[in-house]
């Protein structure tokens, strides 16, 4: 009887540390905070993954208390978390990649709370512009610039310019193409073959 005492008595001690979601709260102007409580302080784990974006917080010796599903507003798409063993993983996914810091473990007189900051990246709504110059041999020299608004034909022939100002400077070639507006690549591959081989014929490199 009293080994059973005992042992209850030690599980107590051993049992998971469960994990419950929060809240999601706007902390700042672009600052939100993601907050989850936690039976007791825990070994963290947190990274960033691409394609799509997302922050991964993994919680050792732990337990998932419920299913975390939750939708959200932009730049947050969802919070979600799994079971993995004694692993519990948090996931936010996210429309776009963000500012974030390492989850905090902050103890008040009942609770112990993981708290997670994102901010949006205050690049996330410039558009790029990139244009490419390339010579015969496959040489190349390139120039892009970001503009906050929608572009427009005054930004192509800015960032056309000083392409050409730097494939002159590195003896690359006399012009410059657009080769991608943003993450859409809009380079021709087979015009740009065309190019290289009338290059070519003009510095009478071919017969």
């Amino acid at each position: 009887m009293n080994k059973l005492v005992l042992l209850c008595f030690l599980s107590l001690f051993v049992r998971a540390n469960e994990v419950t979601f929060d809240s999601i709260e706007q902390t700042g102007k672009k600052e939100i905070t993601i907050s989850f409580k936690l039976e007791k302080v825990s070994l963290i784990r947190s990274y960033s993954l691409e394609n799509p974006s997302r922050i991964v917080v993994e919680v050792n010796q732990s337990e998932l208390k419920n299913n975390i599903d939750v939708p959200y507003n932009y730049p947050i798409k969802k919070v979600r978390a799994s079971q993995d063993g004694g692993l519990t993983r948090i996931v936010v996914d996210l429309y776009e990649s963000v500012y974030w810091q390492n989850p905090s473990q902050i103890i008040d007189e009942e609770n112990i709370y993981l708290k997670l900051p994102i901010k949006k990246d205050k690049n996330l709504n410039k558009n790029i512009l990139f244009y490419l110059s390339i010579d015969e041999e496959g040489g190349y020299a390139w120039y892009y610039d970001s503009y906050k608004k929608d572009i427009k034909d005054k930004d192509h022939k800015k960032t056309y310019k000083k392409c050409v100002k730097n494939s002159k400077k590195y003896q690359v070639g006399e012009d410059c193409y657009l080769f991608a507006v943003n993450e859409k690549i809009v380079w021709d591959f087979v015009k740009a073959e065309v190019i290289k081989k009338e290059q070519a014929v003009k510095n009478r490199t071919i017969p």
